[in-house]
Formats: structure tokens, sequence, C-alpha cells
């Protein structure tokens, strides 16, 4: 009897001490500038309203700017990643600025 008392122990406070951590961590703040309000982008709002940021441990902040600041924000250092392309993109691309791309929302130009 004595060694299934802590056999059952064990696992049940390490569960609860798991559960209890999980919430401990601070979310990572993540800035996102996009150019426009438009169905393309839908994807970082929704995400965001359904918890599957704060799931991922992130703490999504959008805001709706024009291409060119929103590509200038992002050089600055000010938001993390745009949704800008078009002409202000390849305009910069061009300047060699530091930027990747990491996630293509569509496989086609909308316009």
């Amino acid at each position: 009897m004595k060694n299934i008392i802590p056999s059952i122990i064990a696992p049940l406070l390490m569960s609860v001490l798991l559960l209890a951590g999980k919430s401990v961590y601070a979310l990572d703040k993540v800035n996102v500038t996009l150019p426009s309000k438009s169905f393309q982008f839908i994807i970082f709002p929704l995400a965001k309203e359904r918890g599957y940021m704060r799931e991922e441990g992130i703490d999504l902040n959008t805001v709706i700017m024009a291409s060119t600041p929103g590509l200038q924000a992002v050089l600055a250092g000010e938001m993390d990643f745009t949704g800008s392309g078009s002409s202000a993109l390849v305009a910069v691309s061009q300047g060699n600025a530091p930027l990747k791309t990491v996630l293509a929302i569509t496989d086609q130009v909308l316009q």
C-alpha cells in the first residue's frame, strides 16, 4: 500500500504543476501592420478573436496602415511584421532592406 500512494500522487502533482505553470508565462507581443481591412487579411483578427493566438502564446496587435508607412515601421523596428506588398515592397527590397517573406496568404494577385 505504501508504494501505491506515491505512484498515484506523483503523476497528479506533476499534472497540477504543469497546468498551473502554463499561465505563469507572459504572452509574446507581436505587432503586425496590415494595409487594409480586406478579406485577404481576415485570418489575423479571426485567429485573435477565436483565441488561437493566445493558445500559441502570442498577444497579437494589428494596426491598419498604408503599405509604405507599414514597411517603414517594420524597418524602424516599431512593428514586427507587415502584410504590405505591391510597389512599396518592391522598392524596399531593391534597396537591400533586411526583410524576408515568412507567409504568403494568397498565391495570386487579387487586383
